[in-house]
C-alpha cells in the first residue's frame, strides 16, 4: 500500500504525542511504550479490566488528531480502523518492549520517559 508519511514532521509528531498521553491519562490507560513511525503508530499499553476503556481512549485520540490534521492538511489522517494484538500470559513483556525499542520507541517505565535512539 502507498502510505503517507505523516509522522516525519516533528511538529505534527509532537502534537500527536501530547494528544496520546493526554487521552491515556484521562482514561487511566498505562502506556508502556510507543513509536510514531513515518506512516503509523505502534503502541504498547496495559489492558484495563474493561477493554472498552482502551477502545474509547483510542477513539478520542484518533478523533483529536484527525480533526487537527484535517484542518492543517485538508485530508484524512487515519484510514478508519486500527489493529490490536494482545500480549497473552505466555508472551514476554520484556520481549514486546525490546521489539518496540527496535522501532525507536519511547519507553515509559516507572513514570519515566526513556527516548530510544
Amino acid at each position: 500500500k502507498n502510505r503517507r508519511e505523516v509522522f516525519v514532521n516533528e511538529e505534527w509528531k509532537s502534537y500527536a504525542e501530547k494528544s496520546l498521553r493526554a487521552e491515556a491519562n484521562r482514561f487511566g490507560i498505562k502506556i508502556l511504550a510507543y513509536a510514531f513511525l513515518p506512516a503509523r503508530l505502534e503502541l504498547l499499553a496495559e489492558n484495563p479490566p474493561d477493554v472498552r476503556v482502551f477502545d474509547r481512549m483510542l477513539k478520542f485520540f484518533m478523533q483529536d488528531t484527525e480533526i487537527e490534521y484535517k484542518l492543517k492538511e485538508r485530508r484524512r489522517l487515519w484510514l478508519g480502523n486500527y489493529f490490536t494484538k494482545g500480549i497473552t500470559v505466555d508472551d514476554s513483556l520484556e520481549d514486546a518492549i525490546a521489539e518496540m525499542q527496535k522501532l525507536g520507541a519511547t519507553v515509559l517505565t516507572g513514570g519515566k520517559t526513556e527516548a530510544q535512539a
